[in-house]
């Protein structure tokens, strides 16, 4: 009836590992574009503030518009699950946004993605990964995606590959989490609690493996 963090998979991660953790997430939103297509949506674009989404003059008066500067908080792992949303606009109208731009990301007559479209998500990708490398030089890195379905897979895939072949960094990974069956879903066809601890279990599973927790 409601959606909430406090089920979330990371939270679930949190608890089982003794782990802190830091979220930064907005409904809707993706890598390149929002479900709707609006281009504005996209959490790269907010990451650099300390709280890019709170706007106005009150926020703004506690600080929720200065850089954010990670200083001693390096984290041992970075997990980002970003891609549904944008898979989400292929299958939507087109939007045009206030200054005018048509936004519409594109499926070919044979239910493919556009490859123009998609280079655009691989683009945002890229970009996002370069920036979190920035902010944490020693962390490992986890693009995870798969709870509402795989089809946008090929696309993410090839993203990380490439941002890994261009920089040389193999410190990322890609990694599809379980998908979510009939009867896990929660609000608004979101994955639901029993979808979250599968999710948890893969990833708490890989961070054991791979850092020794």
């Amino acid at each position: 009836m409601y959606m909430s963090s406090s089920r979330h998979y990371a939270n679930i991660i949190s608890k089982e590992l003794d782990a802190d953790i830091r979220i930064i997430s907005q409904g809707g939103w993706g890598v390149y574009c929002g479900w709707d297509n609006d281009i504005r949506h996209n959490i790269p674009q907010v990451y650099d503030p300390v709280c890019g989404l709170a706007t106005g003059s009150f926020n703004e008066s506690i600080g929720a518009s200065k850089p954010f500067e990670p200083g001693n908080f390096q984290p041992d792992i970075v997990i980002v699950n970003l891609g549904t949303n944008d898979a989400s606009a292929f299958e939507q109208p087109p939007m045009t946004i206030p200054d005018g731009t048509v936004c519409k990301q594109r499926k070919e007559p044979d239910g493919s993605y556009n490859r123009e479209d998609a280079e655009k998500v691989i683009a945002a990708q890229t970009g996002f990964l370069k920036k979190l490398r920035g902010y944490y030089p020693s962390s490992q890195i986890l693009w995870v995606y798969g709870m509402l379905g795989y089809g946008l897979t090929p696309v993410l895939s090839e993203g990380v590959n490439r941002y890994v072949r261009e920089s040389g960094d193999a410190s990322v990974k890609f990694i599809n989490l379980p998908d979510t069956s009939d009867q896990e879903y929660g609000a608004h066809m979101h994955p639901g609690y029993e979808s979250h601890k599968k999710a948890a279990k893969v990833l708490v599973d890989y961070i054991r493996r791979n850092l020794g927790c």
